[in-house]
Parts: structure tokens; C-alpha cells; sequence
């Protein structure tokens, strides 16, 4: 089944905003409390310790902030800080990311700092954030592709999530990115420790070669093959099998400016 860039990248969407219920809002809702409640809590017992300086003051005591008293004040605005800045660098990633998948326009796009902002918006995949190993080496002087900022964020959602799929069953779960520039491209190699691909990779390089999608949703390499074609229109180069004991997916992009 033969379909156009534009259509990919809308069931590329459709994937991904398939996700939200069952995988992504359990950890965004996890993610988001544990900030919540620590500015929660600390701000009430701030509170407290201060009204009780204020009872004391209206019984004709003096208020003295004690040492002690101090520094356990100055420890609950320290801590009151630290989580609003850490639920504010959570709201960005979010916000972050949905912008990105909005943008339909072609942009001058520096993959490593693209896929940093990828893979802090994983962390709200609760698989992700507690049961795998991270290796992330970005080169982040590498040039810069044009290309539309929606079609490579949801690729590489898509490929990085197969990755992570594949370890479901692993014993020990690592998933390493590294860019890099070689000659006039830039380079992404993910790899992780399952057991690879298998022999039905040949579908991939099969269908990736005539210019068709599988027709079956629910296939395993489905979603891996729509973001490939996405790439492909980039002039993008795959290299899928095994290396030093790990699955490899590379991709190699012109760095050249591409004409829509």
C-alpha cells in the first residue's frame, strides 16, 4: 500500500495520540505529583511554623526565629523551590513536545538537541523512566538538516519507542542513542539489548525498497516502517541488525539543505 508523506505522518499521530491514555498520562500524572506534593506539603508547614511565630507574637511573646527555626525555614523554601522548578521543567517538556508534532513547516532542525527533548519526554513513560538503562552521547555541534519539525519528532517517537518495546521481555533493559556527523551527514544510532529484529527484517528492507507500507496495523515493524518513510523523504540511510551484542537501528541524514 502505497501513501503519501502527508498521511504518514497523520498515522504517525493517530499512534502516538494512542498512547496518551494508557501510557503516557499514567506517567505524566506520576511525574507531576511528586513535585505537587512536596510544594504542597512543605508549603503548609511553612505555614504552620509561621502562624505559630504569629500566635506567639499576639500573646505578647516576642518572635524570635530560633536558629533551628531559621534553618528548618530556609530548608522548606529551598525545597518548595527546587520542586516548582522541577514542575515547571516538566510542563515544558509536555508543552515542548506538542508544539513540535504541530509544526508543519520546514525548519532548520539540530537532531541531538531534537532528541534530547525526545527522550526527556519519554521519561513520562513509566517503562522508560524506571526500567531502562539510558546511554545518551549527543553530539551537539553536529549541523543542522531542514526538514519539518512534526515528520522527524514523530519518527523518531516511533523508533525509539520500538526500541523500547523490543526489551519488554529482556532481562536487562539498555537503550544507548549516539549522534554524530560523518562526511556530509548526520548520523543517529540507537541501539538496545534485545535480541534483535529477527528474520522478518527482511519485510522492512523489502517493503522500504517498493514504496509500501504493511497493510496490517498491528504488525510489530507497522509503525517502525511509517517512520522510516517519513526519513526516506529526507534522503535518509538505515542500517538495521546486530552489533557487539546489541540490536542497531542507524539513520544517516544529508545535512544539505532539502527541497520540499
Amino acid at each position: 500500500m502505497r501513501r503519501n508523506t502527508e498521511d504518514i505522518c497523520k498515522d504517525l499521530m493517530k499512534e502516538f495520540e494512542a498512547t496518551l491514555v494508557e501510557e503516557l498520562i499514567p506517567g505524566i500524572l506520576h511525574n507531576f505529583a511528586n513535585p505537587l506534593n512536596g510544594i504542597m506539603g512543605r508549603s503548609k508547614l511553612l505555614q504552620r511554623r509561621l502562624q505559630n511565630e504569629g500566635s506567639a507574637e499576639d500573646q505578647g511573646h516576642r518572635p524570635a526565629f530560633s536558629p533551628e527555626l531559621f534553618n528548618k525555614l530556609t530548608n522548606d523554601i529551598n525545597l518548595i523551590s527546587r520542586d516548582t522548578d522541577k514542575l515547571t521543567d516538566l510542563l515544558q517538556t509536555v508543552a515542548e513536545k506538542f508544539y513540535t508534532v504541530n509544526k508543519t513547516g520546514m525548519e532548520r532542525i539540530n537532531l541531538s538537541e531534537l532528541i534530547r527533548k525526545e527522550m526527556s519526554f519519554f521519561e513520562f513513560y513509566l517503562e522508560f523512566r524506571h526500567n531502562i538503562k539510558k546511554n545518551i552521547d549527543l553530539d551537539r555541534d553536529i549541523p543542522e538538516i531542514t526538514g519539518i519539525p512534526a515528520e522527524i519528532s514523530l519518527s523518531l517517537w516511533s523508533i525509539i519507542r520500538f526500541s523500547m518495546q523490543q526489551m519488554k521481555d529482556c532481562e536487562i533493559k539498555e537503550l544507548s542513542i549516539a549522534t554524530r556527523k560523518e562526511n556530509s551527514r548526520v548520523c543517529i544510532d540507537i541501539r538496545n539489548t534485545a535480541s534483535g529484529i529477527g528474520e522478518n527484517s527482511g519485510i522492512l528492507t523489502e517493503k522500504l525498497n517498493a514504496g509500501e507500507l504493511l497493510l496490517d496495523g498491528n504488525h510489530p515493524y507497522c509503525s517502525l516502517l511509517r517512520a522510516f518513510f517519513l526519513l526516506k523523504k529526507y534522503d535518509a540511510g538505515f542500517t538495521i541488525g546486530r552489533e557487539s551484542g546489541s540490536s542497531l537501528i542507524s539513520i544517516t541524514i544529508p545535512y544539505r539543505k532539502i527541497s520540499n
